[in-house]
């Protein structure tokens, strides 16, 4: 159905987004300190990332079944609720919905700076070879 076509789709953004920035810069940049060292400090990185996205996993989901409780809408979400902007909404109300675009706005614009600088560089450089 269309619902499992948009969360196998989400899930790929996501992974897709997760490991892409961290797969470049964090081993390139570990290098100089050593094998050991590197591979501690992945691992670090892994361990916050696993627990950062089960606290927001737990957070859309609770936010998606007060949602559906406040709406008097079945159990079974249409999956509206439960985004960032949402949550945000939920916790801190519209002034905190308002700081979470903001920041949202400030994170992909820095990725997309930091994606097309370093795009460049490797651009440049194939080209003056």
């Amino acid at each position: 159905s269309s619902s499992d076509g948009s969360i196998a789709g989400a899930s790929l953004l996501f992974a897709g987004t997760a490991v892409g920035a961290g797969m470049l810069a964090l081993p390139a940049e570990t290098l100089s300190a050593g094998f050991i060292p590197s591979i501690f400090g992945l691992i670090i990185c892994w361990a916050f990332t696993y627990v950062t996205s089960m606290v927001t996993l737990e957070a859309s989901w609770l936010a998606s079944q007060l949602e559906s409780t406040d709406n008097n809408i079945a159990a079974s979400n249409d999956g509206d609720g439960g985004g960032f902007l949402s949550i945000a909404k939920m916790a801190f109300g519209p002034g905190g919905e308002i700081i979470t675009a903001g920041l949202f706005w400030f994170l992909l614009t820095a990725i997309i700076v930091a994606y097309s600088g370093e795009g460049g560089q490797i651009i440049s450089e194939v080209f003056t070879e």
